[in-house]
């Protein structure tokens, strides 16, 4: 089972479980919305209320 999440600008991030997801999540915000600056709780909160499960 994977775990993913959906970024605003829709780019799919998937992990393992909740903690790699917020690290995928932080490595796609700097990589690609450097201005953003969203602290890790927050990450944590967006993933909790919107990540689901894959196949």
């Amino acid at each position: 089972m994977t775990r993913i999440i959906t970024c605003a600008c829709g780019h799919d991030v998937s992990g393992a479980d909740d903690e790699e997801l917020v690290s995928g999540l932080r490595q796609h915000l700097t990589d690609d919305h450097p201005e953003m600056n969203v602290p890790d709780e927050a990450l944590q909160a967006q993933v909790s209320a919107q990540a689901r499960d894959t196949d």
